[in-house]
């Protein structure tokens, strides 16, 4: 630390730097323009009895920010306080007790219209009572302040002409500095000013501060102009807006075009519209229309712009400090419901425009990149789109990081903020094999991105690595036989793909069997080739290389062990500095995502129902989960969940049922009810267990179909289907018709032998009676005896009235008396439709498993869940478990229970999941706690 003292002539250079320059802002970066309604602004200013340390308190609605420090002894006396008036009352009454970075603790506080007073306990103990008056409107008293990467500067100006100020620095940046006044603080008293004012700067009239600002010098970063707190802009409450920034992960292997490489319009193509209108609280569009969605440009964004190249413009995710309030660019990668936002550009930097109380903003990248390369850009683009907002908005919004796949991690690198040493430290694997250096002001943003997210949420990450990457080269010969089953059909497919070549093959046969399919057998085949060629292409990717095992055992032990995701102490989330950031890891459980979940001629429906993005999700994961299960054969695929560190938590690991062959294991199923089916079911559809299966699978029983079960279950006679069936049949005189269907055992095995077809024999006996069909079929004494007694039980059970139906018979009645019945010959065979109980799929209640850990098709679930984090220690870091440093909790959710599971690993495409991630954590806090959500402290 130091406190320079400055002499006359560097105060007047450093003020004539201040007046020619022109320099506002955010230590000179075009920070906050002249504040909205400052008039309307509060702040109250005082000495601490018994030192030197000054205090400032600035409440606005509930928010209430607050300021220590000291003249001289500034060092050990200054701390800035975030903090909330208590029982959700506004501007005035008892503030809740709040730690500064540095340690002191502002207490037992209270707010009136006139002034605070309280008491301050510093780091070293004392504890010293304040009377803190409104400022005076006639003087520049009040609570100034400036921030961004470089720091925080705040500087308090009472009313008798005190001043103190200092500069605190991020990690990474240089010691505290005392900062010093650079004009007069108050000119209707010129003899009250500060040994270090030398020039004059006005002032605005009531408004109790200097609405200007204040000028002052900083050493080692020269004059800078301080602004007005104004406390919406400067703390983060759990009442603000929030603003959720998406990072997608590795791109999906089909239908991109090189030329979109490290664009929006490539990185747009890793979400889809729907989840976006679910995470901004929009309703489930059904395939439909959508909710009206802005960008901060005005413009609408639908179906048609969201990936339009020309509504996409690419920004400098670099940009300086004080360029980035002009980056106009950056307007359209932000996305609202809120129809009012109008063009944020031209009005919310002039005015102070309100904010919507959600929005997402889309990040892009070379997805390509591996995760020093990645982390680093997305650092920095997530600084330019928080800096952004807070100058439009004059808010610092609730930030939280929706992560897909890879992007979950690269959010981890940025809130791990790790240093170029930890990175480069020797070991295989490398962790920057890249050799990405980074800069101090790429830290100094890491910062403060991470001081202001509430909570990060990862669908799908591989926070524990990737098969797919540890099977490189496997993984590369299937791809190539796989290709090769493609053009020369299934014989050169080894063993454990042949089941995938033989559903492939039979796509054809498959896409015929849905009504109206919106993908053609040769555009499927198209999109696999083009999948297996995009995804071996990548297997040489940046991002595919940092994604094996082995790296992350040596990066969550190190640079992003998940005790390195911890804010700094200047935080200015209310009640958060400090603390670590809570981490909410979901994942999906179902390569075919909701579609390939039961042996159904349905699944193809369902399929055909989901958009394009996610049916091509839903191919590549399903052959993604193939090739690593036949490459990785002995070891359970993804892994067993009976064994090693997941012994004991089956049960959240293994919740689905992976069939290789769904057609093969319909048919065992079927053998249930095989000889239940109506004779006429059989008929129709085939005997026996074929038949069924032909009826409930359609040509998809002739494939290898793959089948991922949650629920155990099975076939049952539950449905229903209609058939052509003859029927003795007579009509009486009021013609009321009654029918007796030809469903009778014997019977029907008396018409094969006749015809070898129930068809054809029935069609042969229509129009005869009973008399003529026993001669038509030459049935023995014996059979025409067996059949007139069930004749005789059905008629019985009709109660037919008198008159030309009636037979005078009743149960118990010869075969004579049946045939001598005046009206016998009334009751002729007629041709009908009935119908029958048929074969469907039924789950039961108890849950599928096989031993084996769920995946995605890409990801395996306890790699999700982040279970161990390269550790031996189950749910290692957990919020339940006491892992951190100094026994606190950890900081880690697993949810284990969520809508999320019966997706692939194309998750981020669904609505459901967008409004699961609005609706699941619209409660959460920035503070880890024992319960299912983080909590506001």
């Amino acid at each position: 630390m130091q406190n320079t003292k400055w002499t006359g002539l560097a105060l007047r250079l450093a003020a004539l730097a201040v007046s020619v320059l022109g320099l506002t802002g955010c230590f000179g970066s075009g920070d906050d323009a002249k504040p909205a309604d400052t008039a309307a602004q509060v702040v109250y200013v005082g000495a601490v009895e018994g030192t030197d340390a000054l205090i400032a308190i600035a409440p606005q609605g509930n928010l209430v920010v607050a300021y220590v420090c000291a003249e001289k002894s500034w060092a050990t006396h200054t701390g800035w306080f975030y903090t909330e008036l208590e029982n959700d009352a506004e501007h005035t009454g008892k503030v809740r007790t709040s730690t500064s970075g540095s340690n002191h603790t502002l207490e037992a506080t209270t707010i009136t219209d006139s002034q605070a007073v309280g008491t301050v306990r510093f780091a070293d103990g004392s504890t010293r009572a304040f009377t803190a008056a409104r400022a005076d409107p006639r003087t520049t008293a009040g609570l100034y302040r400036s921030h961004a990467s470089e720091g925080q500067a705040g500087l308090i100006v009472t009313n008798d002409g005190r001043a103190a100020g200092a500069v605190q620095f991020p990690s990474g940046g240089g010691p505290s500095q005392q900062i010093s006044v650079t004009q007069p603080l108050n000119p209707s008293s010129p003899t009250s000013t500060s040994t270090t004012s030398t020039t004059a700067s006005p002032t605005t009239p009531g408004t109790g501060t200097g609405a200007d600002g204040i000028g002052v010098f900083i050493p080692e970063l020269g004059p800078r102009t301080l602004l007005p707190v104004i406390p919406a802009q400067t703390a983060v409450s759990r009442k603000g807006p929030t603003l959720y920034i998406l990072v997608h992960g590795m791109n999906h292997p089909l239908g991109n075009d090189p030329k979109h490489v490290d664009t929006p319009v490539q990185s747009r193509g890793e979400w889809h519209l729907d989840f976006i209108q679910g995470l901004l609280g929009g309703g489930d569009p059904g395939g439909g229309t959508h909710v009206p969605m802005f960008d901060f440009a005005g413009k609408a964004v639908n179906q048609t712009s969201f990936m339009d190249p020309a509504m996409l413009p690419v920004f400098n995710s670099f940009a300086d400090d004080g360029d980035i309030g002009a980056l106009d660019t950056v307007a359209s990668h932000f996305v609202t419901t809120d129809s009012q936002i109008g063009d944020v550009r031209k009005e919310g930097l002039a005015t102070g425009g309100t904010p919507p109380q959600f929005s997402a903003f889309v990040t892009y990248r070379d997805a390509a990149g591996g995760l020093v390369e990645s982390g680093k850009r997305i650092a920095n683009q997530t600084y330019v789109a928080l800096r952004w907002y807070e100058l439009h908005f004059r808010v610092t919004p609730k930030v939280v990081y929706v992560a897909q796949s890879f992007g979950g991690v690269t959010a981890r690198f940025v809130l791990s903020n790790p240093t170029q040493a930890q990175l480069d430290a020797p070991g295989n694997p490398l962790m920057n094999p890249d050799k990405i250096q980074l800069t101090a002001e790429d830290g100094k943003r890491m910062n403060y991105v991470r001081d202001r997210i509430m909570y990060m949420v990862t669908l799908g990450t591989p926070h524990e690595g990737s098969f797919m990457a540890d099977l490189f080269v496997p993984l590369q010969q299937s791809l190539q036989a796989l290709e090769a089953s493609l053009e020369n059909g299934v014989a050169n497919l080894q063993t454990g793909l042949r089941p995938l070549g033989l559903m492939l093959g039979q796509m054809g046969a498959l896409a015929a069997a849905v009504p109206l399919p919106q993908q053609t057998a040769a555009q499927t085949l198209a999109n696999v080739r083009a999948g297996l060629i995009e995804t071996r292409r990548q297997l040489n990717g940046r991002a595919l290389r940092d994604l094996t095992h082995a790296f992350w055992e040596r990066v969550n032990n190190g640079p992003l062990h998940p005790g390195q995701a911890r804010r700094s102490g200047l935080s200015p989330i209310v009640g958060a500095r400090g603390q670590l950031v809570p981490i909410y890891a979901a994942g999906a459980r179902t390569p075919g995502g909701r579609a390939f979940t039961s042996p159904e001629l349905s699944a193809f429906a369902r399929f055909q129902a989901e958009n394009k993005k996610e049916q091509e999700w839903m191919t590549s994961t399903m052959v993604t989960d193939l090739l690593i299960h036949a490459a990785r054969a002995n070891q359970g695929g993804f892994g067993k969940s009976t064994e090693g560190v997941y012994a004991g938590f089956s049960a959240q690991l293994d919740r689905r049922e992976r069939i290789v062959d769904g057609s093969a294991f319909a048919r065992t199923t079927a053998a249930d009810i095989a000889s239940s089916v109506s004779p006429w079911f059989a008929e129709e559809f085939g005997a026996g267990v074929e038949g069924i299966t032909k009826f409930v699978m359609g040509n998809a029983r002739l494939v290898a179909l793959p089948v991922y079960l949650d629920r155990k279950g099975g076939f049952n006679l539950g449905g229903s289907v209609s058939l052509p069936v003859p029927s003795f049949q007579c009509t009486s005189d009021t013609g009321q018709v009654f029918r007796i269907k030809l469903e009778f055992g014997e019977l029907l095995t008396l018409m094969r032998r006749a015809s070898g077809s129930l068809r054809v024999a029935a069609n042969g006996l229509v129009t005869m009676n009973l008399v003529g069909v026993f001669g038509a079929l030459a049935a023995s004494a014996g059979e025409a005896i067996s059949i007139g007694n069930w004749f005789i039980r059905e008629y019985v059970g009709l109660n037919v009235p008198t008159g030309r139906c009636h037979l005078g018979i009743d149960l118990g009645s010869p075969l004579a008396a049946l045939l001598s019945a005046v009206n016998i010959l009334n009751w002729s065979v007629a041709n009908g439709t009935d119908t029958f109980p048929a074969p469907r799929w039924a789950f039961n209640s108890q849950l599928a498993s096989d031993g084996e850990i769920d995946d995605d098709g890409v990801v395996g679930f306890a790699s999700a869940m982040g279970f161990s984090l390269g550790t031996q220690t189950p749910l290692f870091f957990d919020h339940t478990r006491a892992d951190a440093a100094g026994g606190t909790r950890g900081s880690w959710y697993r949810m284990f229970d969520s809508p999320v599971e019966r997706e692939c690993h194309g998750m981020q495409h669904q609505w459901s999941v967008g409004q699961w991630t609005f609706r699941n954590f619209a409660g959460a806090g920035p503070v880890p706690g024992a319960g299912a959500l983080s909590v506001f402290p």
